[in-house]
């Protein structure tokens, strides 16, 4: 199984960032992409199928404001 969960923010990541803090001992995502940071969707498809071909799941929070390096939203 596969699950990303868009997180609040279309600018600011610091809900999505939250996520981590949930639980120290066992982090409940094994990524999180913020807009403070440019998106690369060639790098996220490569490590989600390395998570998921090593653990059979891969769990994703992605802020709603995560952009290309272009500046466009990926939700455009």
């Amino acid at each position: 199984m596969i699950t990303i969960i868009e997180c609040m923010g279309r600018h600011a990541g610091w809900l999505t960032a939250a996520a981590a803090l949930a639980n120290e001992a066992e982090p409940c995502c094994d990524f999180i992409y913020l807009p403070e940071v440019d998106f690369d969707m060639d790098k996220f498809l490569s490590d989600v199928k390395a998570v998921y071909d090593k653990t059979g799941k891969c769990m994703v929070a992605v802020s709603e404001g995560i952009h290309y390096d272009d500046g466009t939203f990926v939700s455009e």
